[in-house]
């Protein structure tokens, strides 16, 4: 049996996660936020003030990541660090106003394309597919 790229399962969810990723980043131009940016700045509109371990985890990427992402937020005014007065080794991130203001434009933006998506298939598909994607997504966790 050869490798067959257009058959494998894997490559065909990595290419249709490129895909998404694509649009979702030409969305998110006018608001100078990369897709990796608005993954942390949406785990922080569901739970502002967070040690950068727990934002790793929230947003499924190494501390070494989430810390290269965090210098570009805190550059853009975007987010802010405040030490714990516990230990002085762990820093809470928290979002300026300037990033909770943009939480209800790329919100919108997201319900967008996800509707542009999901438009694409009918209920009972979209019912299978997130179900079989959320079980592997499980099974390999």
């Amino acid at each position: 049996m050869k490798f067959n790229s257009l058959e494998s399962v894997g490559m065909l969810m990595v290419r249709l996660g490129a895909m998404f990723k694509v649009e979702f980043h030409a969305r998110l131009k006018p608001y100078d936020v990369t897709t990796e940016q608005w993954a942390l700045l949406y785990c922080l509109w569901k739970e502002d003030g967070v040690a950068q371990s727990a934002l790793a985890e929230c947003c499924n990427k190494d501390l070494p990541t989430v810390h290269r992402i965090l210098k570009k937020l805190l550059q853009k005014k975007l987010v802010k660090l405040r030490k714990s007065s516990k230990d002085g080794r762990v820093s809470f991130v928290f979002l300026t106003e300037n990033g909770q203001a943009l939480k209800a434009p790329l919100d919108e933006l997201a319900c967008s394309l996800e509707a542009q998506i999901a438009g694409s298939f009918s209920d009972e598909e979209l019912a299978c597919l997130k179900r079989i994607t959320l079980e592997r997504i499980e099974f390999g966790e």
